[in-house]
């Protein structure tokens, strides 16, 4: 049984590289969470105004 908390890392430490990856990765999502959020807010306001996107 491991004695880390996190069932993701086990009991190896993670190297700089699958911190840096894990980093990128994470951030990536991040952005991508927020784009999604982004768009639809932006959506809905559209829709609520009456008025469609582009125009």
């Amino acid at each position: 049984m491991s004695a880390d908390s996190n069932p993701a890392t086990g009991s190896m430490a993670m190297t700089p590289e699958q911190r840096r990856r894990n980093k990128i990765a994470g951030l990536i999502l991040l952005v991508f969470v927020i784009a999604v959020f982004a768009w639809t807010v932006f959506r809905g306001s559209a829709l609520l105004t009456g008025k469609a996107i582009g125009g």
